[in-house]
């Protein structure tokens, strides 16, 4: 038999012993958490709650406060002018795309280009994917090298079927019933080579990805949108055309601004009003360019046609086309909702203006 001494061994607590303790702890942590995330929360309601321009953008049923640095920046530098063909890089929510379908009506076109899926304002066409795609570019440039695509224009409406029938039998080569927004893209894995088409008279970009917190990243990042954006701008601005870029401060952006300076007549930095305080974000408005484009945009990180699987068409009749941009069947798909596209993330979801005929209803 064991020695006395041997048998003296502490008993195990019970497995509740720590539990209360650990549950209070967990309870403090818990409420610790939420209560900074709440005074957070409340601090931007206040904030939002007490800015000007948010409230004012809200009265003026614009997608965002967003729109007022562009009003601002117009208003001094005369960006728009009726019927000019403007590109809004970064465009979601819509609030530039907003100022400059107003600016530019009635026969003006808005092309408007961004990662974030977003409906775009009246009036406006939108290409939803990554700008830094070549095949994003070239789909662009694709759509704006046809002046009168975008652009509301008068259509023929019909009192009857009859009429539509007659009017098809008299014009056989009048097709009322197409689904086409232009030419297919051929099915091979070549990045379409597109000439420079000279019909934009402004570019806008006010790109910028969600910041980190750490400025040398945030800056890196900018200045990547920005040159990708410049590259673009240099290759379908007209003669004489502008260009608006938001860019977030930093070593790099006098860089940068040396380059637009040779590209354009008239170079300024900008931080309007509506811009916070606090915020490093500041904008360079280059007006007239003197320098003619190279022939194609040149992307800072060329994905390649091959990544963007398809492409989504969604066209007046309000009918989903899909064009497939791999080696692939082309498939029309008929009438979807968007949450279609949540399906195919790395595909392109296009949105052209409808046409607005004589004495339709807006």
């Amino acid at each position: 038999m064991l020695p006395y001494q041997a048998l003296r061994i502490a008993p195990a607590p019970p497995q509740s012993y720590f539990r209360p303790w650990n549950g209070l702890l967990l309870y403090l942590l818990i409420g610790r958490f939420l209560k900074r995330n709440s005074s957070s929360s409340s601090r931007w309601k206040n904030r939002q709650s007490k800015d000007l321009f948010n409230r004012e953008a809200k009265v003026q049923k614009l997608k965002s406060r967003a729109a007022f640095k562009l009003l601002e920046i117009d208003s001094k530098y005369n960006l728009f002018k009726k019927g000019q063909t403007v590109v809004d890089l970064g465009y979601a929510p819509g609030s530039w795309s907003q100022v400059a379908v107003e600016r530019t009506k009635p026969h003006g076109r808005v092309l408007g280009i961004d990662i974030i899926p977003a409906q775009p304002p009246k009036g406006a066409s939108a290409i939803q994917g990554d700008f830094l795609s070549a095949g994003i570019q070239a789909e662009a440039i694709t759509f704006l090298s046809k002046p009168d695509r975008g652009r509301p224009k008068s259509e023929l409406i019909f009192s009857d079927p009859e009429s539509e029938i007659k009017m098809c039998s008299l014009f056989p080569e009048l097709d009322l019933n197409s689904q086409s927004l232009g030419e297919e893209t051929p099915r091979s894995g070549k990045v379409i080579q597109t000439k420079p088409c000279r019909v934009v008279d402004v570019v806008l970009s006010d790109m910028m990805q969600n910041t980190s917190g750490i400025n040398l990243k945030d800056h890196t990042g900018s200045m990547e949108l920005c040159n990708a954006a410049l590259e673009f701008a240099l290759s379908c601005l007209r003669i004489g055309g502008h260009f608006v870029c938001k860019f977030y401060q930093g070593d790099e952006d006098k860089e940068l601004e040396k380059k637009i300076r040779q590209s354009f007549g008239r170079v300024n930095r900008e931080k309007p009003d509506a811009s916070r305080k606090e915020s490093k974000e500041a904008y360079f408005v280059a007006l007239r360019m003197k320098m003619p484009a190279r022939s194609k945009p040149s992307p800072s990180r060329g994905a390649g046609v091959n990544a963007q699987h398809a492409l989504h068409v969604w066209d007046s009749a309000k009918k989903f086309r899909t064009i497939h941009l791999s080696r692939t069947p082309i498939h029309h798909r008929g009438s979807q909702s968007s949450s279609f596209l949540r399906h195919f993330p790395l595909s392109t979801y296009f949105h052209e203006a409808p046409t607005i005929g004589p004495g339709s209803i807006e």
